[in-house]
C-alpha cells in the first residue's frame, strides 16, 4: 500500500450517513485470495452476534487494516493501578471517537 497522501472525494449517501452500530468484528476465511470482514452486534447476555455489515476484501489487505487500526488506537496501559476504560474507543489525541 502506498504511503502517498491523496485527496479523494468520499461520497456518503444520506441513508448511510450515520452508519450501523457494531461492537465486534471477525474475519471469515474464503477460498482464494479474498476473505470477509464482518461487523457484528454482539450480546454477551444472549451469547449471540448478528452481522450488520459484510465487506469482501483481499487477504493481503488485512495487514494494512491492522496497521491503520494500530495507528488510530491508544494503548490503554494502566497507570498507578487505575483500570483502563472498558467500552470506549479513543483516538491518539485522547478524545473519544464517536
Amino acid at each position: 500500500m502506498s504511503n502517498l497522501k491523496r485527496d479523494t472525494k468520499v461520497k456518503v449517501e444520506p441513508d448511510v450517513k450515520f452508519g450501523e452500530f457494531a461492537n465486534a468484528f471477525r474475519v471469515v476465511e474464503e477460498a482464494g485470495d479474498d476473505c470477509f470482514l464482518d461487523f457484528l452486534v454482539y450480546s454477551e447476555q444472549e451469547q449471540e452476534a448478528t452481522v450488520v455489515s459484510r465487506v469482501r476484501i483481499r487477504r493481503e489487505f488485512l495487514s494494512a487494516i491492522c496497521d491503520r487500526l494500530g495507528e488510530a488506537m491508544v494503548d490503554f496501559a494502566t497507570t498507578e493501578g487505575a483500570e483502563p476504560p472498558k467500552n470506549d474507543v479513543f483516538a491518539k489525541s485522547g478524545k473519544m471517537v464517536h
